[in-house]
């Protein structure tokens, strides 16, 4: 289910999980129960995402953040994490009508930005990210994850850190010279 939106989680989870017999009932009982369980998204923030961010918006790259969550948590983790200015967009998954592995919300991003697909860089960690940034016509570069066993095969490169990703923006930039 990571990866995917709501809509998505709720359809998986009732297929084992007759109790909740609609999504509104079941996302009520979701935020009861976590209310008072934060979660501490900083925590969470890999290693060098934001010296990585830094960089990006130093070497003028267009950074945007499409991810299948909702636009309520996205929102809290950019706060958390103290990045929401690095973004030029922000979009969410909520906002389609299919989420990922659908490639909507990357094709969106590609037209809201003015930029055409084949000249996109997308960082994916999960199946469903890959699958729909790939499926957009996206370059899609997955960052290792080893807190879920992703299958990130279809990723034209994977990596394990944000410095990996940085030389070989550096390497593809300076060999277009």
């Amino acid at each position: 289910m990571v990866g995917g939106n709501k809509k998505m989680t709720f359809e998986i989870i009732s297929r084992y999980y007759s109790k909740e017999n609609n999504r509104v009932d079941y996302y009520n009982n979701f935020e009861k129960y976590f209310k008072d369980i934060p979660i501490n998204y900083f925590e969470l923030l890999n290693d060098g995402v934001v010296d990585f961010l830094k960089w990006l918006t130093e070497n003028n790259f267009r950074i945007a953040l499409a991810s299948s969550g909702s636009l309520e948590k996205i929102e809290d983790v950019l706060k958390q994490c103290e990045i929401k200015d690095y973004f030029e967009l922000i979009v969410s998954g909520d906002m389609f009508k299919q989420s990922k592995p659908h490639p909507e919300i990357y094709q969106t991003v590609s037209k809201l930005l003015n930029i055409p697909v084949d000249e996109c860089l997308v960082i994916e960690d999960s199946n469903y990210g890959i699958e729909s940034s790939t499926r957009a016509g996206m370059f899609t570069i997955a960052k290792k994850e080893e807190r879920f066993p992703f299958s990130q095969d279809k990723a034209q490169k994977i990596v394990n850190t944000f410095a990996e990703i940085r030389h070989f923006l550096e390497f593809e930039s300076s060999s277009k010279k």
